[in-house]
Formats: structure tokens, sequence, C-alpha cells
């Protein structure tokens, strides 16, 4: 028998952690309305719909852009200390 941590759920190969998630009533009817539409469980389009989002805000122009920002600050900082940024 395998041991997970409490917060961990294996579905196939992937571990998933339990995400809690406070909606509105309607996003909530139209998550479940596409669950049955897609034939899922609720969890499974809210995972669903959480992974394209995320995946298309990484490709998002002012995402990258702003990470580029703070990945720049970051390195500014660490020069200001003397610090290297493999040091992270």
């Amino acid at each position: 028998m395998s041991e997970q941590t409490p917060a961990a759920t294996r579905y196939g190969s992937a571990a998933y952690k339990e995400l809690s998630v406070r909606t509105s009533e309607d996003a909530r009817t139209q998550l479940e309305v596409l669950a049955q539409l897609n034939e899922r469980s609720l969890t499974e389009e809210t995972q669903t719909t959480l992974e394209h989002w995320v995946e298309k805000l990484k490709s998002d122009p002012a995402v990258l852009k702003r990470a580029g920002q703070v990945q720049a600050e970051i390195y500014s900082i660490l020069q200001q200390r003397g610090e290297e940024a493999s040091d992270l």
C-alpha cells in the first residue's frame, strides 16, 4: 500500500493536491452545465478549465512582459547583494 500526503490524490499517473475554490453561484452553475455536456465530473471540468487557463496565460504577452520585469527586479536585487541567480 502506498502512502500519500492527506492533501494529495492520484489520478492516473499524476498526483494532485486538493484546492478549495470559492466561486459565484453563476460560475458554478456554468461549470456544472459544461461538465454535463462534456460528460465529466464537476471536479474534472474544473481541473480542465484551470489547466487550459494556465496554459493560455503562459503565452499571454502581458503576463510574459510582467514576468520579465519581475525577473529583472530579482536580478537587480541579487546584484546589489553581490549574489548570483544560481544561488536561488
